[in-house]
């Protein structure tokens, strides 16, 4: 490409690369990085979602040396937290429910 001074589109051309901007890519991959830079990676995996709020896991050792008042604030708490994830679940079908009638 330098040494015929041919540009971008006149190199994809020749190739038969459809896109202009792949080898626009390829060429600062290269000068960024060298021919290790234009290796394929393999695809990496999405991070789950426990992996993206990991929350620690309480035991019943956790547990036994709370008081009983701090268990009964935890049942609260976790039935608070229970009641509001089914109205956002309720919520979320009564919008999908309108977003389909709006369809027919």
């Amino acid at each position: 490409m330098w040494e015929n001074s041919l540009s971008y589109g006149a190199v994809s051309a020749a190739f038969d690369i459809r896109d202009q901007g792949a080898v626009r890519k390829w060429i600062s991959c290269y000068l960024s990085g060298g021919f290790d830079a234009l290796t394929p990676r393999p695809p990496h995996r999405p991070k789950n979602m426990s992996d993206l709020n990991p929350k620690q896991t309480e035991t019943a050792a956790d547990n036994a040396s709370l008081t009983r008042e701090e268990l009964v604030k935890k049942v609260k708490r976790l039935e608070m937290e229970l009641a509001i994830l089914k109205k956002f679940e309720a919520l979320d079908q009564a919008k999908r429910a309108a977003t389909k009638k709006k369809r027919k």
